[in-house]
């Protein structure tokens, strides 16, 4: 591949995942992060550069937020027949309005801005934290921390009979008609719409009757499933869900709650024979429950504790459910078909073994479920459908052990002749038991228990196929605290238990050969801090976060009350770090150490520090609201408000630059200003009209044929700095022409994508107003070269083999004699080989490639 490693995709986990939390928060991080894993396995020449997968990341995110709020919109544009209101309710309308916006009102500044922008103003969460400057998951925390306080002023309680009941949603549409020209019914009533979902009702007047069916249906037996269709290679379409309640079938009992997931392809028909885990989120308890889709598309799961579950399909459909007590919910998810995979499973003998359980996860999230998907026949070959670039597939088959996982991708497996995976089962395993209990010696039942790597790396093979060990075996204690993995890799010695009221466990430990294990884990308090945040001036700072390191399954953030008081609970007894940080001041972090069961303290003062304080205007004086301004090698930026205000907390003495935005995410910089001394005082930064955004760059781009040439994207950067114009990746239209704009003037690195051709990149220097014609752009057709390494085992084995031309350099990672470069544009390459990590390059020949060749060059290693 050319400026990109396989294995980079292992080195850039970590900063990837952030990225993803930052842009969609913790409960969609897992879904964002798998797609752009995918963007960058189909174009791996962008994918060398963290910029542009930075760029993919946000685009996609702000993708999912559009056909989420798409969906949504369909779903409440949907006809409702309600009764007519009776006095009663129009009385009970009139009161719970009132209520409502005296609880709105009542609540701190942080809450109640935050309900507001939510709900009144129906901004969608990255635009609520953009609008007040601080990230989404606070927003998420704050939303939730704030129904939590109305769930205690607004629930009434339980009334008998009917008289007492009010139809909400009768109520909202009644309200509307009548008192929305008044603006605070309406934020009441917004508010109110947003209570009927998160179950502030009174419970339902129907009397309990008996349990429906409880448990996950039977398996069906003849349920294949349609036939598979092929996904385009960086297809990245998510499922379209909705919640509904189910009329009127109560649930078996008044303190549990009934899921329904029905399952469906596409065209309408029923998904069958589909494998589903749904566990609970940040429970006090964790529940792990499996089933597999009946013929109906449909599985249901029974007794559930309130709360709010994650359901997974094999096919990582993915979605949140809220259930509450008494509740029976349905979830209707529509899969994508996929492609069908086949393959080979063989013993560390190399004979093929039937009968090995076929088994599926996917590339990059967490938690890294696994669902079977078939079995091998008797001759070890098996064949599975409703494949995705991205998963990968593996064996496990008792005794002779489990196998390494193969990633699919749509070229090589899922095309018109695909690949046979071959699975190499390694009966280097044990069978590892796990009991957690207390310190008394109670057993902890709904413990959370993950063995083995979280996500573990991706390595290619000989053959150039990305690969990686087993994922994590995950799942939560019984009633009497015991786990058990009958097959556990003695390559995976790591253990994570969490449980609620305990600090988290962890442990490293080696296997001893084939013996069983007995793991005994012994669960302690952890540790709690509280303490109290102020300004410099002493006033309590309201909704400030104060959050630690990530840990699954535990909450690990806490938002400071109106007196400004937190408290966290169950921190590790191992050294933490804890930051505090609020809108305007300065962040503040300070690790700590906790004994079990132990108490600290810490009253933090979030002092304003220095700070440059201002107002953005044009050449005419008028200001420019709504830009962003933030200082550089910092990561939080100040919004102007309608009058170009702004106020930029955390500078330096000396030395600070700003750099300004017309808007957020991935825009141009516009204006930078340097050498911004600090000060309480206000001045105007004047940006000039030679800077505002006028250029365009405009084209056409052709195949190799010349004709015209769809589905073309564009990276672009200014500088090293990624660049989406109306936070929307550069794309070009179906007849190939494009034209973007407006760009401030400056220095632009434009490089046309395509699934299958390649273009050079441009280099622009784009001048005030000025538009540049990029005439015809012709693609060509990328060429291969495999490098043939000739020597002894022990020097290939130690030599690194790189391409170098005008464009830059391309590493391999590959590892064995035959080093391959694929989508390469036409033209010179020198090959450098290179002995160890120190050794100085040598330079090997030159090779010349023409569109669309195919190169062995064999050189000589000594």
């Amino acid at each position: 591949m050319t400026g990109f490693a396989p294995d980079r995709l292992l080195t850039d986990t970590a900063w990837l995942q952030s990225l993803a939390r930052r842009l969609v928060g913790d409960e969609n991080a897992a879904d964002l992060q798998q797609d752009v894993a995918l963007a960058a396995l189909a174009r791996p020449q962008a994918a060398a550069h963290r910029s542009w997968l930075a760029a993919v990341a946000h685009h996609l995110a702000i993708t999912r937020r559009r056909r989420r709020s798409a969906e949504q919109r369909r779903l409440l544009a949907l006809p409702r027949a309600e009764p007519v209101p009776s006095p009663a309710e129009l009385v009970a309308t009139a009161e719970l309005q009132q209520r409502a916006v005296a609880a709105v009102l009542a609540l701190p500044p942080a809450y109640r801005d935050t309900m507001l922008l939510r709900f009144l103003q129906g901004l969608p969460l990255a635009a609520t934290a953009a609008a007040m400057g601080v990230p989404e998951q606070t927003v998420r925390t704050r939303q939730k921390r704030a129904l939590t306080m109305l769930r205690a002023q607004l629930v009434p309680p339980p009334r008998e009979g009917r008289g007492g009941r009010v139809s909400l949603t009768s109520l909202v549409a009644w309200g509307a008609l009548v008192n929305a020209k008044h603006v605070v019914v309406a934020v009441a009533l917004a508010l109110i719409a947003l209570l009927v979902t998160v179950s502030l009702r009174p419970p339902a007047a129907a009397p309990p009757t008996a349990a429906n069916a409880t448990g996950a249906p039977a398996r069906a037996a003849a349920a294949a499933g349609p036939a598979a269709v092929a996904l385009p290679p960086d297809a990245a379409a998510s499922a379209r869900t909705a919640v509904a309640a189910v009329p009127p079938a109560p649930p078996a009992s008044p303190d549990t709650a009934e899921l329904t997931i029905e399952l469906s392809w596409p065209d309408g028909g029923p998904a069958a024979d589909c494998a589903i885990v749904c566990n609970s989120h940040a429970a006090a308890a964790q529940t792990v429950r499996r089933g597999t889709s009946d013929a109906a598309g449909r599985i249901v799961f029974a007794d559930l504790a309130p709360g709010r579950y994650f359901v997974t399909t094999a096919r990582y459909d993915n979605q949140f459910v809220e259930l509450a007590a008494g509740a029976h919910e349905r979830l209707a998810i529509t899969l994508q078909r996929g492609f069908a995979v086949r393959g080979l499973v063989l013993d560390r003998a190399g004979a093929p073994v039937g009968g090995a359980e076929i088994w599926t996860a996917h590339v990059g999230v967490a938690p890294n479920w696994t669902f079977a998907a078939g079995h091998s026949d008797a001759s070890g070959h098996f064949a599975i459908a409703g494949c995705r670039a991205g998963m990968v597939v593996g064996a496990r088959a008792v005794p002779l052990g489990v196998s390494d996982t193969v990633m699919l991708d749509s070229e090589s497996h899922g095309g018109s002749d695909p690949e046979q995976i071959v699975l190499h089962l390694d009966d280097r395993v044990c069978d590892v038991r796990v009991h957690v209990r207390d310190t008394g010696g109670r057993p902890v039942a709904g413990a959370w228990v993950a063995l083995g790597d979280r996500m573990p790396g991706l390595v290619p093979d000989a053959a150039g196929h990305l690969t990686a060990k087993p994922p994590a075996a995950l799942g939560a204690t019984d009633a009497e605290g015991r786990f058990r993995v009958a097959q556990a890799r003695t390559d995976s010695g790591r253990l994570l238990v969490t449980h609620r009221g305990f600090a988290p466990h962890r442990e490293d430990f080696a296997f001893d050969g084939y013996v069983a294990r007995e793991l005994e884990v012994v669960l302690r308090a952890g540790g709690t801090l509280s303490g109290t945040v102020r300004d410099d001036a002493g006033e309590p700072v309201a909704g400030a976060e104060v959050e630690t390191p990530y840990v699954e399954g535990l909450e690990c953030a806490a938002t400071t009350a109106a007196d400004g008081t937190f408290v966290l609970h169950d921190l590790p007894l191992a050294p933490a770090e804890v930051s505090v940080a609020a809108p305007g001041l300065p962040k503040q972090t300070r690790s700590f150490t906790f004994a079990s069961g132990e108490q600290q303290r810490w009253d933090i003062v979030l002092a304003k520090g220095l700070r440059i304080r201002g107002r953005l205007v044009d050449e005419a004086g008028a200001p420019l609201a709504a830009w962003w301004i933030g200082r550089a090698g910092a990561d939080r930026r100040a919004k102007t408000d309608e009058q170009g205000h702004f106020v930029v907390a955390g500078c330096e003495a000396t030395g600070n630059r700003l750099i300004v935005h017309d808007d957020w995410g991935f825009a141009p910089a516009i204006l930078r200003f340097d050498d911004v001394l600090p000060s309480e005082r206000e001045r105007d930064f004047v940006v000039p009209a030679a800077s505002m955004p006028s250029a365009r760059v405009r084209g056409q781009c052709l195949a190799p044929d010349g004709s015209p040439l769809a589905e073309v994207t564009f990276d672009c950067h200014q500088g090293d700095w990624p660049v989406l114009l109306h936070n929307e990746m550069l794309r070009g239209c179906a007849d190939g022409s494009f034209d973007f704009g407006a760009l401030p003037p400056g220095h632009y690195t434009l490089a046309p994508r395509h699934q299958h051709y390649l273009f050079a990149a441009f280099e622009l220097d784009l001048q005030p107003h000025e538009v540049r014609d990029l005439g015809l752009l012709r693609a060509a057709a990328p060429a291969r070269l495999v490098v043939r390494l000739l020597g002894d085992e022990a020097a290939v084995r130690d030599t690194h083999v790189a391409l170098a031309s005008a464009a830059g350099r391309s590493d391999s990672s590959e590892i064995g004699s035959e080093r391959t470069f694929a989508h390469l544009l036409p033209g010179t390459y020198r090959i450098v080989l290179r002995r160890g990590t120190d050794g100085a390059g040598r330079d090997a020949g030159e090779v010349d490639l023409r569109p669309g060749a195919e190169l062995v060059r064999e050189v000589a290693v000594h």
